[in-house]
């Protein structure tokens, strides 16, 4: 799915990151190399799907897995390598978090202030079901501290738990676009998260 990862990556520019790098599989290098040529690119990890993390990542000040990467043995083995040597807060969505929902060992590896970002189908497989939404927001919060991780539940009202407990909502969204922005535990935190588009 490289056009998930095109957008990604243009967001992330868009927003002043700077030096943006996407580590991708082989088989997406000329799509976005044509795309995006002011990103670097970073090939040589699997011709389909991404199956090493020989780099170091840790070098990198800011990094988001997921958006694009696709599902099976390879990409499972590729981002438990990534959880076990990466020690920085890293933002997990869409193919890391269903793989993390069927492997859910690898919850106790994510480093601490890390942001998931699922939607309430995402978040159910990953933490189990809720029997209402205020059901669904204590386990969001009751998780946000058991792992010292931030947790977006994007939807048309965005919840934010922190690894404090707090939970603050966007009661601005709609069900097409959620940006949610906070300030949680004296560190500020921006993250702009699209679904349904």
């Amino acid at each position: 799915m490289m056009g998930a990862s095109i957008l990604a990556s243009k967001s992330c520019l868009r927003t002043g990151t700077g030096l943006v790098t996407s580590l991708i599989p082989d088989v997406g290098y000329d799509i976005i190399q044509i795309s995006l040529p002011e990103a670097i690119v970073l090939t040589g990890y699997g011709e389909s799907y991404l199956s090493s993390a020989r780099i170091s990542l840790n070098k990198y000040s800011s990094i988001g897995i997921g958006i694009g990467m696709g599902n099976n043995e390879n990409t499972y083995a590729f981002l438990k390598e990534v959880l076990e040597k990466i020690k920085i807060p890293m933002v997990l969505d869409a193919d890391a978090l269903n793989i993390i929902s069927e492997h859910n060992e690898l919850l106790d590896n994510i480093p601490e202030y890390s942001i998931l970002t699922p939607h309430p189908g995402e978040f159910a497989r990953l933490f189990g079901a809720s029997i209402n939404g205020f059901d669904r927001i204590e386990l969001q919060r009751s998780m946000a501290i058991k792992y010292k991780i931030f947790i977006v539940l994007k939807g048309k009202y965005t919840s934010t738990a922190c690894p404090d407990g707090n939970i603050f909502f966007n009661s601005s969204g709609n069900a097409g676009m959620v940006i949610a922005v906070w300030r949680c535990s004296n560190r500020n935190y921006h993250f702009f998260a699209c679904s349904g588009l």
